[in-house]
């Protein structure tokens, strides 16, 4: 586990927002729109880092990314053109997540979907990583984290 904040641990406007995605998955029209991945991605961002805050926040944040993102910013040294050339992915896609809560709705928990959060942290890795990334995407439907990583030939760390 990467954060060990738990979900009844999460400050009042977080666990509002776990509440909502919850209702939501709840409901038999439950749909995974605009409003849905901005919450989620709020509590991604909360999940990885420990805060919410703008994507470049969250990058400078990151102790989770690739090696190539993290020798990027070595030999640019400058955060703002390094944030200019990396973005945060998920790699367990927000989407495939609400698909799996929808599946589980019998046994769904705000504890089990902060869980799946903090299990699936974002990445920082480079733009070209992320074109590897979404090339691998169209041919492969069901693949985990590791294996799209591995084929991309994503190298990760940690710097916790």
């Amino acid at each position: 586990m990467h954060n060990s904040l738990k979900a009844n641990e999460l400050d009042a406007l977080f666990k509002r927002r776990l509440h909502y995605v919850y209702t939501e998955l709840c409901c038999s029209d439950a749909k995974y729109d605009q409003t849905m991945s901005i919450l989620l991605r709020a509590l991604s961002n909360v999940a990885t880092v420990g805060s919410d805050g703008t994507s470049f926040a969250v990058k400078c944040k990151n102790p989770r990314l690739s090696v190539e993102a993290r020798n990027l910013r070595l030999v640019l040294n400058d955060d703002k053109k390094w944030a200019s050339l990396t973005i945060n992915e998920h790699p367990m896609p927000l989407k495939y997540l609400w698909k799996k809560w929808l599946s589980v709705k019998k046994n769904l928990s705000e504890e089990l979907i902060w869980l799946d959060l903090v299990a699936h942290p974002m990445i920082t890795i480079t733009k070209e990583e992320d074109a590897r990334l979404r090339e691998i995407d169209k041919s492969y439907k069901k693949i985990t984290p590791d294996q799209r990583y591995a084929l991309a030939k994503i190298t990760l760390i940690d710097s916790r």
